[in-house]
């Protein structure tokens, strides 16, 4: 008898339905785990403002970081463009003319001419095609606007005042200037030369930041005064 008693409680635990409450201890340590390890939509708003606060306070210094680097390297430029054309003048035997231009945020060009002598190179005819892949004589050139951004505008200044100019370089290793587009050359300074040669600012947003200077000097290689 009392073997099927047993035998008779087994059938009945396996015969009875599951509750819940069978589960609830093993399942309810899982719920527990996936809320702590989650973030409420709460938290999430939190995180995204305090993302944007700090990229709007970081903005303006990158921005004024990006243009620094641009007045910087547009300066560099012109100083290799000053100097290819010095170079260039020694190897190749020909004047080489560095033309600035005042229009626009401010360029450089630098053309090969047809002589040795700035004063015998018709430099009208030379720069009249301008620089274009065509164009051999047109040896380089760079503008402040390519430099320039939206929120970074680079201008070049001629310091002393004044608009256009032209720095000729002859093989003999004479520097010479003109301010009326090549037709008289001199190597005479005068008060808007500075530093013995001719000085230009590179300024980023009018004034913001540092204004950069480079100095072509009426004998010697162009530089960065600052």
């Amino acid at each position: 008898m009392r073997h099927d008693s047993k035998r008779i409680r087994l059938l009945m635990d396996r015969e009875r339905p599951l509750h819940s409450s069978d589960f609830e201890m093993s399942s309810h340590p899982r719920r527990q785990h996936r809320r702590e390890a989650g973030l409420t939509l709460l938290e999430l708003m939190i995180v995204v403002a305090i993302i944007g606060v700090v990229a709007a306070l970081a903005a303006p210094s990158v921005g004024a970081a990006s243009g620094e680097r641009k007045a910087n390297e547009l300066s560099l430029d012109i100083v290799r463009l000053a100097r290819q054309g010095r170079s260039e003048a020694v190897g190749f035997g020909r004047a080489h003319l560095l033309r600035f231009n005042n229009a626009g945020n401010g360029s450089f060009e630098l053309h090969r001419g047809t002589s040795n002598r700035c004063g015998s190179v018709p430099w009208a005819t030379v720069t009249a095609p301008g620089c274009t892949a065509e164009n051999r004589l047109c040896r380089g050139w760079v503008d402040a606007a390519q430099r320039s951004t939206v929120g970074q505008q680079l201008r070049v200044l001629r310091v002393g005042g004044g608009g256009n100019l032209d720095v000729c370089f002859e093989p003999s290793g004479r520097v010479l200037w003109s301010a009326d587009a090549g037709a008289r050359f001199s190597d005479q300074s005068t008060d808007a030369f500075l530093q013995g040669g001719v000085v230009f600012d590179i300024r980023r947003n009018d004034g913001d930041g540092v204004t950069r200077q480079v100095v072509v000097p009426l004998g010697g290689d162009a530089r960065v005064l600052r």
